[in-house]
């Protein structure tokens, strides 16, 4: 989807499936050899050597009925003995993300939001602020990306969802809990880095389509939530491809999808190549998982068996 939001969870009480710690890998039956049911697919398997990586695929808001997931991602979320989240969330400091989120956020050279926009689109933002009860004054100063990122928020609470229950967040929260390792395969200053160095064209496009395709937006939210509680690819996929028709696409993709991807994808290889004899569980969203260049197939790529499990 063409929205970006950031993710926050609160704690729900989950039913564990009962694994025993001291399994070895022969006596341990794979996660994609039994019968799983429950909420949330895409989840994958990869075991190479003695080191097993699950691959979570998330979506970064939700609902309290959510959970527990399928008992197949529970069941992987236990055996796990580190965690890997696009950012690990619980360990950003306030004092610090603040000053750096409004450096890149803000217009520092005296200029304003108008002055970087269409006029159309200035007055179209003023008139749907003012639904929510936000005057423009709020926002003047903010740069096309960052209000996006505003506006994409409150299209996802009118679609009922909410972003203090995303999926990634549950594991986050749950990890902290267990005392499980957590290590970030990106870090927050670069993500907020790659949507601040967009083009001044794929913002204000970006942006136009938060604010005049709202209603269409809520539908693709609930729509995206339905997906991936099926476990629907071919859905979500469908999904993306209704979004190839704007015109900074490639530009979009190219650093939100191809580039993440690929980093991820080899930071994944380098943790085989250790063979630590570790489980490890990758959570990221889910399109990282399914949307060419994959997470998947470039794994597969370089010759690693990738299972699906759900």
């Amino acid at each position: 989807m063409i929205s970006k939001k950031r993710w926050l969870l609160s704690v729900v009480l989950v039913v564990l499936v009962t694994v025993t710690a001291c399994q070895s890998q022969d006596e341990m039956t794979r996660l994609a050899e039994s019968e799983h049911e429950g909420n949330g697919g895409f989840l994958w398997e990869v075991v190479h050597g003695d080191t097993t990586v699950y691959l979570q695929g998330t979506i970064h808001i939700g609902q309290e009925d959510f959970f527990p997931l399928n008992t197949a991602s529970e069941a992987a979320y236990k055996r796990a003995d580190v965690i890997l989240p696009e950012i690990d969330l619980n360990a950003l400091d306030i004092e610090e993300i603040q000053p750096m989120t409004m450096e890149l956020a803000l217009y520092e050279d005296g200029s304003k939001l108008q002055d970087h926009i269409s006029p159309e689109l200035y007055n179209d933002i003023t008139e749907l602020l003012s639904m929510y009860g936000f005057d423009m004054q709020m926002i003047e100063n903010l740069r096309p990306w960052y209000v996006e990122m505003i506006l994409t928020e409150m299209i996802a609470a009118d679609a009922g969802y909410d972003t203090n229950y995303s999926v990634d967040q549950y594991f986050l929260d749950r990890a902290d809990e267990d005392g499980k390792e957590v290590q970030a395969l990106e870090n927050f200053e670069d993500q907020l880095q790659m949507f601040a160095n967009f083009s001044p064209q794929l913002q204000e496009e970006t942006l136009s389509a938060a604010v005049n395709d709202r209603e269409e937006l809520v539908d693709e939210y609930t729509n995206l939530v339905s997906y991936w509680l099926d476990g629907d690819v071919e859905g979500m996929l469908d999904m993306e491809t209704e979004n190839e028709e704007f015109d900074g696409y490639q530009e979009y993709m190219s650093q939100m999808n191809d580039a993440r991807n690929m980093e991820m994808a080899a930071q994944i290889q380098q943790i085989f190549e250790e063979n630590s004899g570790q489980t490890y569980m990758v959570i990221v969203g889910t399109m990282h998982f399914i949307l060419e260049p994959s997470i998947v197939s470039l794994l597969e790529d370089e010759g690693y068996d990738v299972v699906h499990v759900y």
